[in-house]
């Protein structure tokens, strides 16, 4: 370890216990207290293990493509991309500098840590405090953090995901919005245009919005994703030309080509978009699906959770025959999450896939519904201001 990569993680490491420190001063709660000092050794061990034994996971490439690419390169600029290309660009300084991958791990990490504790700030600390230890379990779900504290896309997607909803949240400028929705389509191009229409959803649904406003919103949003398809197809998905013809070929390699990606492919051509749904949310399980190792082996005790905690919330909604005016921003969460589920289910033709891709989604249903769950309690008790 040089001078620098001490440097890094004696200054992360400091500002993760300042954080960590300052949260557990807002509470008297014993419960929420162990929750966050849980979270964080989760959170960073998973990492730690991740980083160490990186070289074990023979599946997972993201890591090392990401620090070979940056590695590679002789210069910054080229770069510049979409996707894989992004995050080696924003790597390059820092391995150039002589930053191993193991310190890129710690500082990816931060990131997403960061981004769960200004998430928790927009469920508000009362609120959690009167949170189910069933909901709070979400949160410390191992896989949760396999995804968000490596070197990765996830980390920075979680993070952009979480200031969109304090952007929402906090009706803040539109500049900063687009910024946002920017950086993420240079991550992951298909999440940001989803997150562009989902917004475009949301700012024409709501009935405050002049009808001239609501024009401009129309003119731009178009713009935006023609813009932002053009670019998808040439710089992501590196069509040949933009014709449909090319289209279609891709579509069907695509297809064809499911069933030999990895030892838990899915068939598009043999599923559906429902099934690949519950694919996406509850598998594999025990004795549903052929567990192969020890990996699916933790994942499906992690579905068993999601197939009890989803249950669970179905019967509430029925139980209380839901009917309340919900703030804009649990609207924003419930509407994002669903698309995104869609989206996935859409192209899903690997469970590790499907876990992975649980990370984009699951925290937006989650604050949506402690929100609303707050709101039942309250309910409940007789009173509903927060």
């Amino acid at each position: 370890m040089n001078i620098l990569e001490l440097g890094i993680c004696v200054g992360v490491l400091g500002y993760v216990g300042y954080l960590l420190k300052k949260k557990l001063e807002l509470t008297t709660s014993v419960k929420i207290k162990t929750f966050l000092v849980l979270f964080t050794l989760i959170h960073y061990s998973v990492s730690i293990v991740f980083a160490v034994y990186l070289n074990s996971f023979s599946n997972i490439n993201d890591p090392k493509d990401f620090f070979t690419m940056a590695t590679d390169s002789n210069s910054w600029l080229p770069l510049l991309g979409l996707g894989h290309d992004f995050i080696a660009f924003l790597i390059y300084p820092l391995v150039k500098a002589g930053v191993g991958i193991e310190v890129l791990f710690l500082i990816f990490a931060t990131i997403s840590y960061v981004a769960f504790f200004k998430y928790f700030k927009l469920i508000g600390i009362r609120t959690l405090e009167k949170t189910s230890i069933l909901y709070l379990l979400f949160y410390l779900i191992p896989t949760i953090h396999v995804w968000t504290a490596f070197l990765g896309k996830e980390p920075l997607l979680l993070w952009l995901m979480v200031v969109l909803l304090e952007i929402i949240n906090n009706k803040k400028s539109n500049v900063l919005t687009f910024l946002v929705l920017g950086l993420i389509f240079l991550i992951r191009p298909h999440v940001g245009l989803i997150l562009l229409f989902v917004l475009f959803l949301f700012k024409l649904s709501d009935k405050k919005t002049p009808k001239k406003y609501k024009i401009k919103i129309v003119v731009t949003f178009i713009i935006l994703i023609c813009v932002g398809i053009i670019l998808l197809m040439k710089f992501f998905l590196k069509f040949e030309s933009l014709s449909l013809e090319s289209i279609l070929r891709y579509i069907e390699s695509f297809n064809s080509g499911s069933e030999d990606k990895g030892g838990s492919a899915i068939s598009i051509e043999d599923t559906n978009i429902g099934t690949r749904i519950l694919y996406l949310l509850w598998m594999p399980l025990p004795y549903v699906y052929k567990i192969k190792n020890t990996l699916q082996a933790l994942v499906a005790l992690e579905n068993i959770y999601y197939v009890g905690v989803m249950l669970y919330i179905g019967f509430v909604c029925i139980k209380n025959k839901l009917k309340m005016t919900i703030e804009k921003e649990v609207q924003f969460s419930f509407m994002a999450a669903v698309a995104l589920m869609l989206l996935f289910a859409s192209y899903l033709y690997n469970l590790g896939l499907g876990n992975r891709m649980k990370i984009m989604f699951l925290p937006y249903f989650f604050y949506g519904w402690i929100q609303i769950d707050k709101r039942l309690l309250d309910k409940t008790n007789g009173y509903e201001k927060r």
